[in-house]
């Protein structure tokens, strides 16, 4: 998702905002009452829908491991990714204790996340703990 397409949806999902404040300064009160109860609701579905529906056309970004090293390199881990038996790529970093003593923990992030957040947030504390963590992504 690029920037522009980010900034465009805000502004659509501003503009609709600013519509309900809008109804009931021009339009009667009962209308607006009305389309603040229905179609401000419908629009803001339709404009979630019509967003997913232009990420889902967006083309998917190849794949360059070497890009995803560096990038866990710069929160504290060490990124690697398996290659699936049906094709897909899972990329993880693994962070943490490198002792081989060290307890193993996966920790599966919540939506919003990705694995170089989970890693820079807790790689510093899991080396002192003796654990290594793996986040995939």
């Amino acid at each position: 998702m690029g920037l522009r397409s980010a900034t465009s949806f805000t502004c659509l999902l501003l503009s609709e905002i600013i519509t309900v404040p809008l109804a009931f300064w021009f339009i009667s009160t009962p209308h607006a009452i009305v389309y603040t109860i229905l179609f401000f609701p419908a629009l803001l579905w339709l404009s979630f829908l019509l967003y997913g529906w232009f990420i889902k056309l967006q083309p998917s970004k190849p794949f360059i491991g070497s890009e995803q090293q560096a990038s866990a390199k710069r929160v504290g881990g060490h990124g690697k990714h398996v290659l699936t038996s049906d094709g897909r790529i899972v990329e993880y970093i693994v962070y943490g204790s490198d002792r081989d003593d060290a307890d193993v923990i996966i920790q599966m992030h919540g939506a919003g996340c990705t694995a170089g957040i989970v890693c820079e947030w807790n790689a510093s504390m899991l080396k002192q703990l003796n654990i290594k963590g793996i986040a995939p992504t």
